[in-house]
Order: C-alpha cells, then sequence, then structure tokens
C-alpha cells in the first residue's frame, strides 16, 4: 500500500500495472530485478486460488483508479524488460462496476437484495475471468443494467418491474444454466438466451434495456421488433422475484418474446405459407384470463391484417396455435439478430431428422467428432435437438408432449465420452456432473420421436 500510493503519480502517467504470479524457486523477487518500468506495482502471490488472483487486481485497481490498463498473469515472470504479454482491460469495467454498485446502493433499502446483487456481480465477474470473456463485455453488461436500474421513466415497464429485471440479468448473467423455459413452448429460444447469456451477457442485457426503454429493440440488421403493451409486464408465471422452482423469469419472458419476434415481424409469410407484409406477424402471450384450458400455455401467433381484423394462427386441426413454430435453423438467425455475431457451428442435430441449415451428425462417431471440434473451439453451450420419447428426457411419461426438445451441450470430455446437458425443466433436469450421460445415450436421445417426420419445431 505504501508503494501504492508512492508511486500513484507515476503509475498515472505509464497507465499499467504488472500482477504476476510467483517467480520460479530461486530468482529474485524483487521487481527491479525484473525490469519492472517507474511506476508499477509487482504483487506477488501464490496461484493456489482465483481469490489471491482477485485480491492483486483489487490492489492494482487501489494503486491506479478505475481508468488505467492492468496486466494479469499466472504463467510466471517475464524476462528482464519484457512486458506481460497478455492484458486484460480492467478500465472500463472497473468504471462499469462503479457505476452498477453505486446504482444499487441508491435503489435498495434491504440490505439483503443489495448483498445479493453484489454477490452475483462478483459471481458474474468470476465466471467471466474463468471462461477467458473479453472484460469489455463485463463492462457492456454493467452499463446496460445500470441504465436499466437507473431510469426513472415508466412508460413501458414499471419501475418496479425494471428493478425485478436487473436484479434477474445479474443471477442469470452470473448462472446462465438458471434460465427455465417453464411452461412455454420455447425451449429453442431459451437454449438460445442461455447460449447468449454465457458468452455475450452484455447482448442480452442491451436487449431488454432497449425493451423496458422503449417497448422496441433493435436487430443487428436495423430492423425494429415491437413487443405488445399486454407483454410488458409479468405473465402468471413470473410473478415473482425470483421466479419459483422451474418458473421462467421476467427477464427470460421478455428475451424470448422479443427473440421469436425478431424472426416473425420480419416474415412474409405465416407457418401456413399464407402471404403477409413484414411485421403482420407478433408472437403475444395472452392473460391467464384468455386461456383456453389448463394445458394452454398462452403463446399466439398473431397476424394483423389490419387496425381492426387481427387473426390467430391455428394448427391444421383448427386448435390453437400454443407455441411459435420454431426450429433450430430459425434459432441461427434469430443469435445473429440479436448479436450481430455470425456463428453457423453451435447448432446440432441427427441427420436423419434435422432440417435444413442445421450442422448434421449420421452416427454415434460423427457425434462424437462434432462434439470434440465445438469443445476445441470453446463454442459451448452447443444446441442439439433430442427426442422427449427418449430415457434422457421422457416428458410422455410424466404426462406431457412427445416431439423434439432442444438442450444445451455444455461440456464434452472426449476421453470418458462423459456430456454435461443443459436443460430448462428446474436445476434438477440438468444433466451435468454426476449425472453427464453418455455419448452413446445422447445419440439414442436424437433418434426420430415417432409422431414427427421431420425436425420442424423443437418445444
Amino acid at each position: 500500500r505504501a508503494s501504492a500510493k508512492r508511486d500513484k503519480a507515476s503509475a498515472a502517467t505509464t497507465g499499467s500495472v504488472c500482477v504476476a504470479s510467483p517467480w520460479k524457486q530461486g530468482k529474485d523477487s524483487s521487481s527491479a530485478a525484473h525490469g519492472c518500468r517507474s511506476g508499477e506495482i509487482m504483487s506477488f502471490f501464490k496461484k493456489s486460488s482465483l481469490k489471491s488472483i482477485l485480491a492483486a487486481v483489487s490492489l492494482a485497481v487501489f494503486a491506479c483508479g478505475s481508468q488505467r490498463a492492468y496486466c494479469l498473469t499466472t504463467e510466471g515472470a517475464p524476462a528482464a524488460g519484457e512486458r506481460i504479454e497478455k492484458c486484460i482491460e480492467l478500465t472500463a469495467a472497473a468504471a462499469a462496476r462503479q457505476s452498477l454498485t453505486t446504482a444499487v446502493n441508491q435503489v435498495f433499502d434491504s440490505q439483503d437484495r443489495k448483498s445479493q446483487y453484489l454477490y452475483f456481480m462478483d459471481e458474474f465477474e468470476r465466471r467471466a475471468a474463468c471462461q477467458g470473456m473479453d472484460r469489455s463485455l463485463v463492462a457492456s453488461t454493467y452499463t446496460e443494467v445500470t441504465a436499466m436500474l437507473s431510469r426513472a421513466d415508466e412508460t413501458y415497464v414499471s419501475r418496479k418491474h425494471r428493478i425485478w429485471l436487473s436484479e434477474q440479468v445479474m443471477r442469470q448473467a452470473a448462472r446462465p444454466t438458471t434460465i427455465n423455459q417453464g411452461k412455454h413452448n420455447t425451449c429453442a429460444v431459451t437454449a438460445l438466451e442461455a447460449r447468449i447469456y454465457t458468452l455475450r451477457p452484455d447482448a442480452a442485457a442491451r436487449l431488454l434495456n432497449e425493451i423496458t426503454a422503449s417497448g422496441q429493440f433493435t436487430t443487428a440488421d436495423g430492423n425494429q421488433v415491437v413487443l405488445a403493451e399486454c407483454n410488458l409486464e409479468p405473465d402468471r408465471e413470473a410473478q415473482l422475484n425470483p421466479a419459483g422452482y422451474g418458473k421462467r423469469s421476467f427477464a427470460s419472458q421478455l428475451f424470448q418474446l422479443t427473440a421469436v419476434n425478431a424472426y416473425w415481424q420480419r416474415c412474409e409469410k405465416d407457418p401456413r405459407g399464407i402471404k403477409v407484409k413484414a411485421g403482420q406477424i407478433s408472437y403475444e402471450q395472452v392473460a391467464s384470463s384468455d386461456l383456453d384450458g389448463p394445458s394452454d400455455t398462452g403463446e399466439r401467433l398473431v397476424i394483423s391484417w389490419d387496425s381492426e381484423v387481427r387473426e390467430t394462427v391455428v394448427e391444421d386441426n383448427g386448435s390453437t396455435s400454443c407455441h411459435p413454430s420454431f426450429n433450430l435453423a430459425q434459432v441461427k438467425q434469430v443469435s445473429y439478430l440479436l448479436t450481430g455475431v455470425n456463428n453457423n457451428d453451435f447448432l446440432i442435430a441427427n441427420a436423419k431428422s434435422a432440417s435444413s441449415g442445421v450442422a448434421q451428425f449420421k452416427s454415434e462417431e460423427s457425434l462424437r467428432a462434432a462434439l470434440t471440434r465445438l469443445g476445441s473451439q470453446h463454442n459451448f453451450p452447443a444446441i442439439i435437438a433430442v427426442s422427449t420419447e427418449s430415457r434422457l428426457f421422457g416428458l410422455p411419461a410424466m404426462g406431457g408432449q412427445s416431439g423434439w426438445h432442444a438442450v444445451n451441450v455444455t461440456d464434452f470430455d472426449p476421453a470418458s465420452g462423459k456430456v454435461s446437458l443443459d436443460n430448462w425443466w428446474g436445476e434438477y433436469a440438468d444433466l451435468t456432473g454426476d449425472k453427464a450421460v453418455s455419448l452413446h445415450d445422447l445419440y439414442v436421445s436424437t433418434c426420430k420421436p415417432s409422431n414427427a417426420s421431420t425436425l420442424l419445431s423443437v418445444r
């Protein structure tokens, strides 16, 4: 601390602090021996825990303030006169964190809620560091959440519910595997939501900030997605904060409605092939009082032919279509629209049932190859289509519908052949850790359900 105070002025000029792990045994540990420039502080600590690393980074922040760049390594000392090669830019992240912390302290009276909020911020940053996430994404996430939390306007979403949303965004950014679809046929977009929170949490936060500010979201190609006014408040399942076990949060409700509408509001044909104008189709969640029965999820595809005529899309048998009519190939398009990133390799399905636009595997070995490739590319979570008639996802046995379902592969160990899967039916439905499944069982679960000829819709 004394060194930090003494060198603060020169550090402000040089603008960097080296935070390094212990040197190899026998080497001099003085900063002079390693060629550290004037104003740099060498913090030495053991490699045993992330807590130690974060403590050293905290010292660097203390020394130079929030407007500096800092370097972090765990690979030993650089040679004399060399700079540490890998630098993590903490400047924007530190400033953004401070802004969000200030907003949290101003908004919340409850010390418990403050503490929990800051706890999830810490957990989010630990996850980001372990994952190797760019610090600028952490900064952008905080900036979007701060704007949503601090806004006084209540035109579109009430202040109370915006506060809920900010808490839920931080919880889901810290723990993407807690995201659920609840009693909605939205597994495909839920899988995408969990992937985006894992890799691009800033995109999820931006979506919610825009929706709460204007009721609209601007996609990567500049189109406007508009949510129905009735959907800008929690539905029957999102009435609690946090949402109950296995239930969909209000943050996920808004994300999933926006994601589906990002696709349908640009379409010029409805699911039946009937021509419409772009912007005439919308995906909505109707009120509890308008449900047709206990099995009705409240989901509707609605066509607004003009200002007075609205048609609800129905199935071939005349029943109300209670799902987004959304397949995996469309998820790829929506991923780009929400993030601006083109990545076509994270969607996989069995070739015997896959629709076009999805990476296909034809055997257990080709599935192994696909998962190995995704792992080497650091491209998990990857979305995979499975059958709910399988042993792993046996919905019919529990009274649910048989058909296609989308889950995320979060890890694959080629040595053991074990696959970790994130599901959307509550944490106990996740197949991770000791419950990770064999590659063979996963492959079997990707085979075609008896009531589906092709992978047309995942629920």
